[in-house]
């Protein structure tokens, strides 16, 4: 995992949190948080609906842990990307 602690107009550097700064870590995402990540893409792509990436967590046969990252604030998922492995010709 990494943390990123930034303070605007500060130097892009981590930094250990302290008052007022906005700590995120990026990782991978653990067992148990499918489905906050799907409620987040949900709600983020709302013509799709949730229901479209429940496949990605149960239907794909390629699909590994680390597939999907996330970024978590204040404990809360606030962002997340899943790598769809296929075979490219």
């Amino acid at each position: 995992p990494v943390r990123i602690c930034r303070v605007p107009g500060a130097p892009q550097e981590p930094a250990p949190r302290k008052a007022n700064r906005p700590c995120m870590e990026i990782r991978s995402l653990r067992p148990g948080e499918e489905d906050a990540c799907l409620d987040l893409w949900g709600a983020a792509f709302p013509d799709a609906g949730r229901a479209y990436f429940v496949k990605y967590f149960t239907r794909d046969p390629f699909r590994q842990v680390e597939d999907t990252v996330v970024c978590v604030a204040d404990g809360r998922i606030v962002s997340g990307a899943t790598f769809v492995r296929r075979t490219v010709r």
